[in-house]
């Protein structure tokens, strides 16, 4: 039996191929698009998954309140750490990390000093570390390590970058020109799931003094602690104990601090908090590219019910001399569905090597390398065994039943292009929701690219062009001015400029101020007399920073005037308390993007301070920037012998703000544009339906007088119907959901003009009319006598 459904299912395929291409080739690219969003989506999903029992460990976070908005932040306040680990039993095992970021290592040979600059990976960390984090050792021990005050552990790739070898046991490091340690022992390299890129793990100890001196004021972003909580133990009982501790303990924290856990698991797709080292894929981005995926599929399946339902009335006379030879309905059941299963799994084996083909070119798009069975096989064969049965029941399921449900003697008996369904049939509703995903998808690709456009057109303030950053951080930054004064008359350099960061940066600190006996918080920035000419930042009022050794004066910008209820006039004149010390106001900037555009301009202080020069900021004034920069590596190393010089571009630190926005716009233009041209299929096969359908008829009307626009026209306005019915949907679905899913994230970003939405209308009906009435065209200039013998 099983036998004769194979025949007959590829009997009817080939009878009818170019329907069933068409079906297969739907259904093959949503299958590649769905799998290839799906990888993607389940990479960023599965980060910190290879940690044990990573369902327990969270990290500890603080939540108040700051500017009239409640900050959230994963920062670890030093006195908390011995609470917990003393006051707390639920707490099974705690670690403390201070990110250092990026530096640089250098390896002793002989009387010379190999340097090496490090980007990212540096951490701090207590001899607890290895407790809550386990790492393979593949030289050395964890307990060497926590038995050493200045032992080192690191990875196999900094083993063999550093050493060109892993047996390295006993061999010196020497951190930042100053500081030298031992290496204890070389760890498996961190996976690429992780966001705790564990390169190079110092001993805290050489800081303990540091730590042990800060207060429950002190609050640094670069402070980690880490916990592990015993089985089914809520993590609100850390939380909530520590806040009790502190509005006991300090009264630098009123009653809107809080202190908050965010679970392991959730760090890489948690945008209330910031990240370690990759930057952030927000859970609402997933779900996008989720519901994406399973759109790419339901399209495809409204193509099949589509172009099923159609050739139903071709295959009634079959159904009824089946029926009329006994076959029951569970067995035509049968039969339709295998060969819809045939089909679907034909799409799922080419599905596989389009996605395969296509992840190789998406790997720049994505920022990762991509593979269908690279990381786990089993999850991919499980997806695609899910999608088949998914596909297979929603395509197959109700054209099925209606195939099978023709009586035997109606199915004989009428004409097969009588056979209706009624005036708006679910063929109809299905086309109506394939016009309104398509033109959501289009207004949303709109909103997404003017957005993504708008961050980068957009006025910050600032001068950002061919500037330059250098970073001077640790001991470095006692030299800071010495460097300055070496790239003076270097040819190339316009102005330089020294600051604790650059104009756009995240690095900027907050302090707390004394305004007319108030207190306020305010972020500061630490710059020369030249800081303002370099970016070109607007004085409205006053005078500038002057060069001096010790800050005695300050200037605001226009979001701090407001905050301090006075008005740019007002201000020039007036004392805020710093640091208990009272600086003069002299002057007012105009505000500028100091940060991403997410948020709103923050109150902003600027002040000299010579001991807070961590940044160089070099204006170029030529585009020859690989000559500009031997002279300035050079003047580098006259200053800075034993040290590397690196340094970035102030457009690509913006860059990298919205890096996670430019990948979606891309990733929902591609899957967008594959969503519509899925559509067009449909919309082809089912216009090549009517149109053979109808050719007696298109014969008739031409020797009747007929004139070939009236036609197509005749053709087209049924689908203009439906794609007017799909906008309705489309605009009400865009209108509440585009603003929620993407651009409220933003507070600076493009209204949801007219335009916008028109777009969707006018592009789907272009597409539709280009699709329909290609066919349509065919048919209206043939012959009409040839149509009229057509049977």
């Amino acid at each position: 039996m099983w036998r004769n459904y194979l025949k007959t299912a590829v009997r009817n395929l080939w009878k009818n191929r170019i329907h069933g291409l068409i079906n297969l080739l739907g259904l093959s690219l949503g299958v590649a698009g769905s799998l290839i969003l799906f990888l993607y989506v389940r990479y960023h999903s599965t980060f910190e998954a290879h940690v044990p029992d990573a369902d327990r460990i969270h990290r500890l976070a603080v939540e108040f309140e700051y500017q009239g908005e409640l900050v959230k932040g994963p920062i670890a306040m030093i006195p908390a750490i011995d609470i917990i680990r003393s006051e707390i039993p639920q707490v099974e095992a705690s670690t403390f990390v201070d990110m250092k970021g990026g530096g640089q290592l250098s390896v002793p040979e002989g009387n010379l000093l190999n340097h090496f600059a490090i980007d990212d990976g540096i951490f701090r960390v207590d001899s607890l570390f290895f407790g809550v984090f386990p790492q393979t050792f593949l030289v050395g021990t964890a307990e060497g390590f926590t038995q050493s005050t200045q032992g080192v552990v690191i990875s196999v790739e900094m083993a063999q970058r550093f050493f060109g070898d892993t047996d390295v046991v006993g061999r010196s490091l020497i951190y930042n020109e100053d500081e030298e340690y031992i290496v204890e022992g070389v760890i498996t390299d961190p996976p690429r799931q992780s966001d705790l890129n564990f390169h190079v793990l110092l001993s805290a100890a050489p800081e303990q003094a540091r730590y042990d001196a800060m207060d429950w004021g002190s609050l640094s972003s670069s402070f980690q602690f880490f916990f592990r909580l015993q089985p089914e133990v809520e993590p609100t009982v850390v939380s909530d104990h520590i806040t009790e501790v502190i509005k006991e303990m300090s009264d630098d924290w009123d009653n809107d601090f809080f202190c908050r856990t965010q679970a392991l698991l959730a760090i890489h797709n948690d945008s209330d908090y910031d990240s370690i080292s990759v930057p952030i894929v927000a859970h609402s981005r997933l779900t996008e590219l989720s519901v994406l995926s399973l759109i790419l599929i339901l399209l495809a399946c409204v193509n099949f019910v589509n172009l099923a339902t159609a050739l139903a009335s071709h295959r009634a006379k079959e159904v009824g001399i089946r029926k009329s030879l006994g076959s029951v309905r569970k067995q035509l059941i049968s039969q339709f569905l295998g060969e819809t299963s045939l089909v679907v799994l034909l799409a799922l084996v080419f599905g596989m090597v389009l996605a395969e083909l296509a992840l190789i070119q998406l790997d720049p798009v994505l920022g990762i390398e991509l593979r269908l069975f690279g990381s786990n096989p089993v999850e991919v064969a499980l997806y695609l065994l899910i999608t088949m049965v998914f596909v297979v029941l929603v395509s197959g399921l109700y054209p099925s039943l209606v195939m099978s449900g023709f009586q035997p003697i109606k199915a004989l008996k009428e004409a097969p292009t009588r056979m209706t369904t009624g005036r708006f049939s679910l063929r109809k509703a299905l086309v109506v929701f394939q016009f309104g995903v398509s033109q959501f998808m289009i207004i949303y690709t709109v909103v997404v690219i003017m957005q993504n456009k708008f961050l980068a057109d957009r006025d910050l303030g600032l001068d950002i062009q061919a500037k330059l950053v250098v970073p001077i951080g640790g001991q470095l930054s006692d030299r800071a001015t010495s460097f300055k004064d070496a790239l003076d008359g270097v040819p190339g350099l316009a102005t330089v400029a020294l600051s604790s960061s650059s104009a756009a940066s995240d690095n900027t600190g907050l302090n707390s101020v004394g305004f007319r006996g108030e207190g306020y918080t305010l972020e500061y920035v630490a710059a020369d007399e030249h800081f303002m000419e370099v970016y070109g930042i607007e004085l409205l009022a006053g005078e500038g920073l002057i060069a001096e050794d010790s800050a005695t004066r300050c200037l605001l910008n226009e979001a701090a005037v407001r905050r301090l209820g006075m008005t740019v006039d007002e201000i020039i004149g007036e004392t805020i308390g710093y640091n208990e010390r009272d600086l003069l106001i002299t002057g007012v900037v105009k505000d500028y993007h100091n940060h991403s555009l997410r948020r709103e301009i923050d109150p902003l202080l600027l002040l000299n301070r010579p001991e807070r020069y961590y940044t160089a900021n070099i204006a170029l004034s030529t585009t020859e920037y690989s000559v500009v920069l031997e002279d300035i590596r050079k003047a580098w190393h006259e200053v800075y012998p034993e040290a590397l010089m690196d340094y970035t571009f102030q457009d690509e630190i913006l860059a990298e703000f919205y890096a996670n926005e430019r990948t979606l716009a891309k990733l929902v233009t591609y899957f967008s544009l594959l969503a519509i041209f899925i559509g067009c299929l449909g919309l082809y096969g089912l216009a090549s339906f009517m149109v053979t359908r109808k050719r007696k008829e298109i014969g008739v009307r031409k020797v009747l007088g007929a004139s070939v626009s009236q036609i197509l026209w005749i053709f087209s306005r049924e689908y203009l119907v439906l794609i007017v019915m799909g906008f309705a949907l489309a605009a009400v679905g865009a209108y509440f959901g585009v603003d929620r899913l993407f651009l409220s994230e933003f507070e600076y970003r493009i209204s949801l003009s007219v335009w916008i939405f028109l777009s969707g209308l006018v592009i789907t009906v272009g597409v539709a009319l280009l699709t329909v009435g290609y066919r349509s065209l065919k048919a209206a200039i043939a012959n009409p006598v040839k149509s009229l013998r057509y049977e």
